[in-house]
């Protein structure tokens, strides 16, 4: 094995890792019962908006590293923190946190912000490397 795919495989790893526990510490922050929730705090909205974009950007990262194409990625991750950010709304009644819709637009819009913010990032970085060479 030579070092480039020792290399990208270490990559791989360590962007699954770092994406598990983003997701982990995501889950984990969004159930806080609100008795526990600090008593100040951002806007909702930012709150969303900046945690799914954290999370998208992640993920998608993650996915790029394994390979996946750039239309297919941008449809799994979109996808997968639209339904993941549902999920998430449906279950915070458990511990007496409210479902709301406008969360979860502002997670939607989140990650849509990090997909296109990734790819954007991603082309001109591809440019610069091509104008290099």
């Amino acid at each position: 094995m030579n070092g480039a795919s020792r290399f990208g495989r270490c990559v791989r790893r360590l962007l699954t890792v770092i994406c598990a526990g983003t997701w982990s510490a995501a889950f984990w922050t969004s159930h806080i019962p609100v008795g526990r929730l600090p008593a100040k705090m951002p806007p909702d909205a930012v709150l969303h908006f900046s945690g799914f974009l954290v999370l998208a950007g992640v993920f998608a990262a993650t996915l790029d590293a394994f390979g996946t194409r750039r239309q297919r990625r941008w449809l799994i991750v979109f996808l997968t923190m639209s339904v993941y950010a549902a999920l998430d709304e449906m279950t915070q009644p458990i511990v007496n946190r409210s479902c709301d819709v406008r969360d979860w637009l502002a997670d939607a819009a989140g990650a849509l912000a990090a997909v296109l913010l990734y790819e954007t990032c991603r082309s001109l970085l591809a440019a610069i490397r091509r104008r290099g060479n």
